[in-house]
């Protein structure tokens, strides 16, 4: 148990460490790496602007993964593909709205695309607790959705999204970074 232990804090470390180092790297060669994949010149503004938004995200993306192929290695193949799928779903939920009643457009689809993925990572397995979190994200966003195509919306200073796609990627970063230490340190202990 103590070297199963050891093995996940090390993957769990080395993921983010990879996930920062990537993060960096990503946003020093965006511009030739763009470039490279054949950006056309009326897409490079969308185009980094996703980029931007996928690489603040690496270390969310690396993590459910890593923590999903953990659960596989462990004979768990269903409940760590519930895990994937459920941030599949949010970033499918999320998107529409993000982009059409937002109007946040491809920085929309790049949020919900990060969004999606930290769901993934505190989903626990296809278990009672996780398809609960399934019907109540998959709810929340719908009851969303009716909501703002009523025009009747939460102001920008109530949680975590706002009106300037920046800053809810900073409050997004934030719980991220400060909100999930205590499940961290959980999901390790």
């Amino acid at each position: 148990l103590e070297k199963a232990k050891n093995t996940s804090s090390l993957c769990f470390f080395a993921a983010v460490t990879l996930g920062l180092i990537l993060t960096v790297v990503l946003h020093i060669v965006k511009n030739p790496l763009l470039t490279v994949l054949g950006t056309k010149p009326e897409m490079w503004k969308d185009s980094g602007t996703y980029f931007s938004i996928l690489a603040c995200g690496t270390v969310f993306m690396l993590i459910p993964n890593m923590m999903g192929m953990l659960i596989r290695s462990e004979g768990a193949v269903k409940e760590a593909l519930s895990g994937n799928m459920l941030g599949t779903v949010i970033n499918l939920i999320l998107d529409p709205i993000f982009i059409l009643v937002f109007g946040w457009g491809v920085a929309g689809a790049a949020t919900a695309t990060v969004i999606g993925n930290i769901t993934g990572m505190v989903c626990d397995g296809a278990k009672v607790g996780c398809a609960m979190k399934v019907a109540s994200g998959v709810s929340s966003a719908l009851q969303s959705a009716v909501l703002a195509r009523e025009g009747i919306c939460i102001s920008e200073h109530d949680g975590i999204i706002e009106k300037d796609i920046e800053k809810t990627i900073r409050n997004l970063g934030r719980i991220g970074s400060i909100g999930m230490q205590n499940t961290d340190n959980m999901i390790l202990d």
